[in-house]
């Protein structure tokens, strides 16, 4: 006896209707209500899995093809469907895939579209019987658009760029839904980071969407994925030119610009995105922490972290942020509680567990709870450097500079030329009297200085915001080496400069504008040398500023900030103090 379908009502009809129309996501809604009122529907749920997989979003799609088969088990067209996707998403499932595709095609042999799809799965492995399922599909219906879809594609694996772009033109003219399916292959091959298999996938697109803004947003995503700054924000720009209402290409090219350290840029950019889409929870957080890391106006950071969270609670990096934020106002426990929100919705999150762990251990002095953290990010993601940095910080504060040594050996297994490891090794071993070992890592970092009466850097070699990092580097250094002898001083010099000289350019950039805006945070650092008469240093940071302000420009609005800066109330005293010590900073800088 067959199995009783429930008839099709408005949301099953709106369903097909937004699928027809591209509008995967709503057909996705229309499609599931349908489906709470008929939970084993065959047809629903093989037009729900189909939207999934016009999206990309394989494992979802598998999961409805799977109770399509389980509410109609001889359905021949979902099986093949359930095969061809577990062939394309995991290796490890392919033989299982390929039996379920015969199945399928024993079953209904006269199928176009199941002979297309058998035949698409074949291409790689056995690409004869492949042309030969794929022909049969379309002598049984020449207008079939998966089976000129996969005929496209057989003619890619072939070489025939040209002749496979016809095909893929064909198939998208007859059902607009293969845009969709190509730009699903697409997205999940950027999901498994095979950016040059995706690349080459999108190209497929570009003789019939280049003029689509879609086409240019989906490119500038795999290119920022490679870290291809410039070609990245050049397919934004083109998709906003296109389509100046999307809100999702001002906020990618943002977060592109802030890779860059073009904080302005992204300032507007997210700014922009806010405008299109004022619940854009993303941008929102995004935003905060620029007014929070670059801006230091944390009641404006927090005001718009606030609404990313109001928007949605589950935004991982806006709870991160917001305690980070709090950490900077000083409200302590109310970070730690953020941290710990962000950790209870995404339990391995590295990024929440390092920010915790540093206040924990740098602020509250909670180095058992600390070392948790660091751990845990340990056994995760052992390639991360920061945390085997902060796991020998700890050891070290703690007083125990063989664990903080070992943990430093982790670190330079990963980066051998880290320069603050190396120092801070060099450093640790002069404390426990092993001066040639710390000699011969001094020669390695080709500085040719002592390590006597030195201590170790205190900071984070890796951070996310790199300038915001070197300012607490500075601060911490300068209270590390408050009594320090000549030879230390030297040693003092060599880590500025490298804190410095490891800086891309518009790092520097980053950086100077950062003195720039904020003269009271440059004074204070400048203030404190000179309260220590600390003529060489001072050179180094005076001529580290010179060499900014050459490659913002003479004429450029950071040169004039800095001419400002010096003639400043602020500056008075320090300004006063090199012109006075000019003779002693001109001789100890030329025996440095």
């Amino acid at each position: 006896m067959r199995n009783k379908i429930a008839p099709l009502d408005s949301s099953y009809c709106q369903g097909t209707d937004c699928k027809e129309s591209r509008k995967y996501e709503e057909a996705i809604r229309h499609f599931s209500a349908f489906l709470e009122r008929n939970p084993d529907h065959p047809q629903a749920l093989l037009e729900i899995g189909e939207c999934f997989e016009s999206l990309g979003k394989i494992e979802r799609a598998i999961k409805f093809f799977d109770r399509a088969l389980t509410a109609c088990p001889g359905d021949a067209l979902a099986m093949a469907k359930k095969g061809y996707a577990m062939h394309y998403l995991d290796p490890e499932q392919r033989e299982e895939g390929k039996a379920l595709c015969e199945k399928a095609l024993s079953l209904d042999p006269n199928s176009d579209i199941v002979l297309a799809i058998v035949g698409e799965s074949l291409i790689v492995d056995a690409p004869a019987r492949a042309r030969s399922l794929i022909d049969k599909a379309l002598s049984i219906r020449p207008q079939s658009a998966r089976a000129l879809f996969c005929k496209g594609l057989l003619c890619e694996s072939e070489g025939q760029v040209r002749r496979a772009a016809e095909y893929f033109g064909m198939a998208a003219t007859t059902d607009s839904k293969y845009f969709d399916v190509l730009y699903g292959k697409v997205g999940h091959l950027r999901q498994m980071q095979m950016y040059d298999a995706a690349l080459r996938d999108l190209q497929q697109l570009l003789s019939f969407d280049e003029d689509s803004n879609r086409y240019h947003r989906v490119r500038g995503d795999i290119l920022a994925d490679m870290e291809r700054w410039e070609e990245a924000i050049t397919c934004y720009t083109k998709a906003i030119e296109l389509d100046p209402g999307d809100a999702s290409c001002f906020f990618s090219r943002g977060r592109v610009f802030a890779s860059c350290g073009c904080i302005d840029d992204a300032e507007r950019d997210y700014k922009a995105a806010i405008e299109r889409e004022p619940q854009y929870a993303e941008a929102l957080t995004n935003l905060a922490a620029i007014y929070c890391d670059f801006h230091e106006d944390y009641t404006e950071a927090m005001i718009y972290v606030e609404r990313a969270i109001e928007v949605n609670g589950a935004l991982v990096n806006a709870w991160v942020n917001r305690g980070i934020i709090l950490r900077h106002l000083n409200r302590l426990e109310d970070a730690v509680a953020s941290y710990d929100k962000a950790l209870s919705l995404d339990p391995g999150n590295t990024y929440a567990l390092l920010r915790k762990g540093a206040l924990l251990t740098d602020i509250l002095g909670l180095h058992e709870e600390a070392l948790q953290c660091f751990n845990a990010v340990a056994s995760v993601a052992p390639g991360n450097t920061e945390c085997w940095w902060n796991l020998s910080q700890v050891y070290m504060h703690k007083g125990n500079f063989e664990t903080a040594i070992m943990y430093l050996d982790r670190l330079l297994e990963i980066a051998p030329d880290n320069t603050a490891a190396l120092r801070n090794k060099a450093a640790l071993l002069q404390r426990l009297g092993r001066g040639p070992e710390a000699a011969s890592l001094l020669a390695q970092l080709n500085r040719g200085v002592s390590l006597a009466d030195s201590a170790p850097d205190i900071g984070t070699p890796n951070s996310d915001n790199s300038a915001g990092v070197n300012m607490r580097n500075f601060a911490a250094l300068f209270q590390s080496f408050a009594e320090t002898s000549g030879d230390a001083r030297k040693l003092l010099k060599g880590v500025v400069e490298g804190i410095l000289d490891t800086e891309p350019e518009k790092g520097m950039l980053t950086l100077l504008r950062r003195l720039t805006t904020k003269s009271e945070i440059a004074s204070r650092y400048m203030k404190g040398i000179a309260e220590r008469s600390d003529p060489l240093l001072a050179v180094v940071l005076m001529s580290k500023l010179a060499e900014l302000v050459h490659l913002a420009g003479e004429g450029s609005v950071e040169a004039q900030a800095v001419a400002g800066l010096l003639q400043s109330k602020a500056f008075v005293p320090w300004h006063s103090w090199l012109v006075t010590n000019a003779t002693t900073v001109l001789s100890d800088a030329s025996e440095g």
